[in-house]
């Protein structure tokens, strides 16, 4: 009677979503230098930002010639944006944040708590971090990923992976994947991460785990890098949030 009953309650269980699993990250843009644009979500309109705004998954950032902008994760991450750069937050929870470099140069600084899983994707390749400071700088052309400490995974837009140690740097174009991977110039010097305070994490209740993430759409589905959709983001301050349906 008691194996019948465990048997039972273990098929309710595996049924029900796990709820306390996963929780929104907040984002919060810092260090604001020249003229920085946001906007909640590809369709909605650019506008300006200043410190302490807001962003939540599915925002985008862009930086005008000249400018710059770091976001702060509650989970502690930082990601800064370099000079005529446009970036996306394509979700964002303890477990999972994915992110995406449409142009420009970025560095990051990962703290992975609790092995949360930390992507970055380009049209030419996906980069998974496992604990690391890295920079990408990427163009319609192709995607350059330097690393300077950890270790990182990336997947190249045939879905063909590889990984980068210390002191190394990738190659990658949408037409042809992976071009080579080598070693950094010695005079290469890691990014100094910015001295900004984490905001603090989303006031609202743990969200669901999805039953199946969703491949981005420029890497083949096959590719181990899933991305995770959009979640809820922390209320006040200035905000650029996507719109109610």
């Amino acid at each position: 009677m008691k194996t019948l009953l465990a048997v039972v309650l273990s098929s309710i269980f595996a049924a029900v979503p796990s709820y306390a699993a996963q929780s929104g990250v907040s984002i919060r843009l810092a260090e604001v230098s020249g003229a920085v644009s946001a906007r909640a979500s590809s369709s909605a309109a650019w506008t300006t930002v200043k410190n302490a705004t807001m962003l939540a998954p599915g925002g985008e950032v862009k930086t005008a010639d000249g400018a710059s902008v770091v976001l702060a994760f509650s989970d502690g991450n930082k990601v800064k944006l370099a000079s005529a750069t446009t970036f996306g937050v394509e979700g964002a929870t303890t477990l999972k944040t994915s992110l995406r470099l449409f142009a420009g140069r970025l560095s990051a600084w990962v703290k992975r708590a609790n092995k949360a899983d930390f992507t970055v994707r380009h049209a030419a390749g996906v980069a998974a971090v496992r604990g690391t400071v890295f920079a990408m700088e990427g163009s319609a052309a192709g995607l350059k990923i330097e690393l300077f400490e950890g270790a990182l995974d990336i997947v190249d837009s045939f879905g063909r992976p590889s990984s980068l140690s210390p002191g190394q740097n990738a190659q990658l174009t949408p037409q042809a994947g992976l071009q080579g991977i080598s070693s950094l110039p010695p005079d290469a010097k890691a990014p100094e991460e910015p001295k900004v305070e984490a905001p603090p994490a989303p006031t609202t209740a743990a969200v669901a785990l999805p039953a199946q993430d969703a491949a981005p759409q420029d890497v083949p589905s096959d590719a181990p890098a899933a991305l995770p959709p959009p979640n809820a983001t922390q209320e006040g301050a200035s905000a650029v949030s996507p719109s109610a349906p």
